[in-house]
């Protein structure tokens, strides 16, 4: 240290070996000294900028992020003990000459513009000293996460030398000052790094709330400075882009740091929100214009800086809207109104922008002929699916407001979709493109605006539109909804009919069909007759009774999802997005109190009809109609042909979804479509099993091997199905789990005899085999009775030994 730091604060050059002359080694024999000689030189009237540069290395060293910490051949034992003895040392003395120095760049620079080394130095020796990374074992990177510390919790001690609001507005006055300036260089870059350094002080420093308040007063003003006074639009665009996307993060940080209790007492707090607003609706404007002018193409964009710039306001605005201080009495009530008149016209903003760069580019894509690369647009549909996720958060703040918007821009497009449905073209042009993707897209958001994700919980109405709905726009907003979801039924529903008729027809978007399938998938079973156990004001709240929350309209709901389900999965069988969709749907119709609804269904009806009649046919069988059968079940020819063509595994998620949906219901028909379809899954093994036994029939052929495919597909569609966990009350008063168990349990030697036939020749067959047995085990094996569980164990045996004695392992089993 202290022939380094002799060297950079005389003659700017270290020394070359141990026998360099350094007359002032006596004077500096401890790292006091060292400082104190420090400070001597930055206070002297001509002052060595390269001080700074050897504060800046020697922090850097110490800190663990030093260049040559790996070469001094150290443990990390040695890097920790070190990092720990300079933090509780020498650190508070390398802040005191910082901010000592900064405090005279700061009065240098506010005089003469133009920044000297020394003042671009001090800048970046605060900086940092701010990044340093307080508390053990951190001293090694390697350690350390590779996110960036996001709070700063310095020691209490450095309060006298960072909580200085003169020197937090002195610096925003010269950020002001040298911003635009093409001589400044880099250090407006450091100045907003450093803004938002002091914007994640958090921790012991403070002492109580009220210097919080003060303190994060001062940067609240500071960056409202900034955003009132913006670089004008022929400054460089590098220089707006840095600024904006530094001011947004720094906006993003304080909400995080200081939360929105603390925030809502400074008067500057509804400017700031009215600022963040009217920035992020004008990136996401001036970029839609940008895209649009720029034919879609992404790549020729300079600017797309603004919708990043834009995610991070909209994080900023979620972190408010999401805050519990809002639900906390009175204060939280009125601050809760303050944020939603400041938040007004966000999200309808927000669906505008978006559909004007779907548009965009879905016209660029039709005109020339070509697609996203299969990453690129899964990297796409995931940033666009999070940022709708985050603008939908804060639409719930308005929710009559985002829902009269997207009715607007709904109504608007349905007449035009209709129009284009209906125009017979034998092609998707530009136009029909981009309006296909235009509805599309205000299906996900109307989505998720309305419905949380819910994984694996119980699904639930979002307790934000709760809460509204029992406010004075109660009426009005739950009026709004049922337009908006009934637009969209109708839609599926003239879709659908049209698929049936002309399925190869490209207008009609799989890809929309997929999207209004996630939609019912997503909006059923949380809002048609939700259980009065998961709400505590489920008599009171309007939204329960007088919406989807009565069984008529339920049911009318339910009759047009199962509806639409039988004609997609049958009019496009190829699409597995679509198939895969509907089945899911399905399975949601089945869950809580909307299972009562599909007995009622017609097009449920229709559903078992068809498995009923080619449900367990193989796509070899011909002549498999029974004209009778098909006309009083509603199944035409083109329905029973859709279906033979589904694939294997879809047809077994048909199986699982009819056994979940009727089990445990106490009406005939219901009983009656469980036990027709249990008795024909039995059939199909039966009829398996006599092609094997019958001398004239090979059993390699493909008309065989299609129907071993298919009977396994069956089996472990209903072994696997979620139909313990739908049925659970039926279970427990005993009695579906068992009609199952007596249905599957017997067929178990016969399904492990197929290992051996089929296992050698066919993958899918033998991993098949394996699933459906694993999942038998797993969900049935506490409603086995004692020789039906011997049975289970002598099946399994038998199939292991056969998948062994075949190289079960080398056929991917």
């Amino acid at each position: 240290w202290v022939e380094f730091s002799e060297s950079a604060a005389t003659s700017g050059t270290p020394p070359s070996g141990s026998n360099h002359p350094n007359t002032l080694a006596p004077a500096l024999q401890s790292p006091s000294h060292l400082f104190a000689h420090l400070s001597s030189n930055l206070a002297s009237p001509n002052p060595n900028h390269r001080v700074m540069t050897f504060l800046s290395s020697l922090v850097g060293e110490m800190s663990g992020n030093g260049r040559n910490k790996i070469n001094l051949g150290q443990t990390i034992a040695f890097h920790r003990h070190t990092h720990s003895v300079f933090e509780k040392q020498h650190l508070s003395s390398c802040l005191e000459i910082a901010m000592s120095s900064l405090s005279l760049a700061i009065s240098s620079l506010a005089s003469s513009p133009t920044p000297t080394p020394l003042a671009v130095g001090t800048v970046s020796l605060t900086v940092d000293i701010l990044s340093w990374e307080y508390g053990p074992a951190v001293a090694w990177a390697s350690l350390r996460s590779s996110d960036a510390q996001t709070l700063i919790k310095p020691p209490k001690h450095f309060k006298q030398s960072l909580i200085r609001p003169d020197i937090l507005t002195a610096i925003f006055n010269v950020y002001m000052t040298v911003r635009s300036g093409a001589e400044s260089g880099e250090l407006p870059h450091l100045l907003r790094q450093l803004i938002l350094q002091l914007s994640s002080i958090s921790g012991p420093i403070f002492d109580e709330d009220e210097e919080r308040t003060s303190y994060c007063s001062f940067l609240v003003t500071g960056v409202l400075t900034i955003l009132s006074s913006p670089l004008p639009p022929a400054s460089p665009p590098d220089y707006i882009s840095s600024e904006l996307l530094g001011v947004s993060t720094i906006c993003l940080r304080l909400v995080s740091n200081f939360k929105l209790k603390l925030m809502a007492r400074l008067p500057t707090f509804p400017t700031l929100l009215t600022a963040v607003v009217e920035l992020s609706n004008s990136l996401l404007s001036s970029f839609s214009t940008s895209l649009e002018t720029a034919q879609g193409d992404m790549d020729a964009l300079s600017d797309g800086w603004k919708l990043e710039c834009y995610s991070t306001l909209v994080e900023f605005l979620v972190m408010v809207v999401e805050d519990p201080f809002l639900l906390m009495g009175p204060e939280g009530e009125e601050c809760r109104r303050v944020v939603a008149r400041s938040l007004s016209g966000v999200y309808g903003s927000c669906v505008q922008g978006r559909i004007r760069i779907g548009r965009a580019e879905e016209t660029r894509c039709v005109r020339l002929g070509e697609e996203l690369d299969e990453v690129g647009e899964d990297i796409e549909a995931a940033d666009l699916e999070e940022q709708v996720v985050n603008v939908s958060c804060v639409g719930r703040m308005n929710l009559l407001e985002s829902l009269s918007a997207l009715d607007v821009e709904l109504g608007r497009a349905l007449v035009s979709l209709r129009g284009l449905f209906e125009s017979g073209m034998s092609e998707v042009n530009e136009e029909a493109a981009a309006l296909l993707e235009e509805v599309r897209l205000m299906v996900l958001f109307v989505g998720h605006l309305l419905t949380d994700e819910i994984g694996g919980e119980t699904p639930v109405i979002p307790e934000s539109i709760t809460s509204t709905c029992e406010t004075s726009q109660g009426p009005e907003t739950i009026a709004k909804m049922g337009s908006v979801v009934n637009s969209l039924a109708r839609l599926a529903e003239f879709q659908a009919n049209k698929i049936s008729t002309s399925p190869a027809s490209p207008l009609y978007s799989p890809l929309l069909g997929s999207q209004l399938l996630w939609f019912f998938t997503r909006f059923c079973p949380p809002y048609l007759l939700p259980s009065p156990s998961l709400y505590s004001n489920i008599e009171s709240n309007p939204l329960y009774m007088s919406f989807f929350g009565s069984h008529q309209a339920a049911q009318e709901l339910v009759n047009t999802c199962t509806s639409i389900a039988v004609l997609y999965l049958t009019s496009w069988p190829g699409e597995p997005e679509v198939v895969a969709s509907t089945n899911k749907l399905l399975f949601a119709l089945c869950r809580g109190n909307i299972r009562g609804g599909l007995e009622g269904s017609e097009g449920w009806k229709r559903l078992a009809g068809v498995f009923a009649c080619v449900g367990t046919s193989g796509r070899f069988e011909q002549n498999v109609y029974d004209a009778g059968v098909t006309a009083s079940r509603g199944v035409t020819q083109g329905l029973a042909e859709g279906f033979k063509r589904l694939n294997y595994d879809a047809r077994g998620e048909v199986a699982s979804v009819l056994v979940c949906g009727s089990g445990g219901m106490a009406s005939a028909t219901s009983k009656a479509i469980m036990n027709e379809t249990l008795s024909l899954i039995g059939g199909g093994l039966k009829r398996l099993v006599g092609a094997i036994e019958d001398p004239g029939v090979n059993t390699t052929g493909p008309e065989v091997v299609d129907l071993c495919n298919l009977v396994v597909s069956l089996f472990s569609g209903i072994c696997r199905s979620p139909f313990v966990g739908i049925v659970d009350e039926a279970v427990s008063d005993n009695k579906e789990a068992f009609v199952l168990t007596q249905v599957i349990t017997p067929s178990l030697r016969k399904l492990a005899a197929l290992m051996a036939v089929f296992g050698p020749i066919d993958t899918r067959i033998k991993t098949g085999l394996i699933t459906c047995f694993t999942s038998y085990a797993e969900i049935y094996i506490s409603f086995l009775n004692p020789s039906e569980s011997y049975e289970l164990y002598n099946a399994a045996s038998e199939l292991i030994k056969r998948y062994a004695s075949i190289g079960g392992g080398s056929g991917g089993g």
